[in-house]
């Protein structure tokens, strides 16, 4: 609760600083090509993703493989 209390402090209840200095990136639109290529990749071929995702809760919800997993075969 400390740590919350000092960190709320710090953050929220003090004054703004005098001078606000921005600093240039570079490459600045390199992540956001990204994200938006990867966006537009899983929206042409899902298919791959949709069929990893419904073996893996497949696998998930079968206890069988779990048993035999732990138990060896019995």
């Amino acid at each position: 609760m400390l740590y919350m209390m000092r960190t709320w402090q710090h953050i929220f209840q003090r004054l703004p600083e005098e001078t606000l200095v921005l600093k240039a990136v570079g490459d600045s639109l390199l992540a956001p090509a990204m994200l938006i290529a990867l966006c537009i990749l899983l929206g042409l071929y899902a298919r791959p993703l949709i069929e990893a995702a419904t073996i893996a809760v497949e696998r998930l919800g079968d206890p069988n493989i779990y048993i035999q997993g732990v138990l060896g075969g019995f």
